[in-house]
C-alpha cells in the first residue's frame, strides 16, 4: 500500500515542537535540584547530585520521546500538527 508523499515539516515548527516537549523536563530537572539541595537541604550540592538528577531526567526524557514517537507524535508535535510515521505511512512502533 503506497501512501502519498507528505512534505517535510518546517524547521521552525520542528524546533518549536521540541521546545514544547523539552522545557517541562528541563524545568523539572532544575526544580528538583532546587527542592532537594536548597529547600530540603537533603543532598549536598555536589557533582554527584547533579549527575544523578541529570541521569534521572534524561531517562525520563528518552522514555517520553520513545513512547511519544511510537504513538505518532509527542505533545509538542501534536500542537504543531506534526507526526512521525514510517515509510508506509503507518506508526513506527517500538
Amino acid at each position: 500500500m503506497e501512501s502519498e508523499a507528505r512534505p517535510a515539516a518546517k524547521l521552525t515548527d520542528r524546533f518549536l515542537a521540541f521546545l514544547v516537549d523539552f522545557v517541562p523536563f528541563y524545568a523539572g530537572f532544575v526544580g528538583s535540584l532546587y527542592v532537594l539541595v536548597v529547600r530540603l537541604a537533603k543532598l549536598p550540592p555536589t557533582p554527584q547530585t547533579l549527575g544523578r538528577q541529570a541521569a534521572l531526567w534524561t531517562a525520563l526524557w528518552l522514555l517520553y520521546q520513545a513512547l511519544g514517537n511510537a504513538s505518532g507524535a509527542t505533545l509538542g508535535k501534536r500542537l504543531f500538527g506534526l507526526r512521525v510515521e514510517g515509510l508506509d505511512g503507518g506508526r513506527l512502533g517500538l
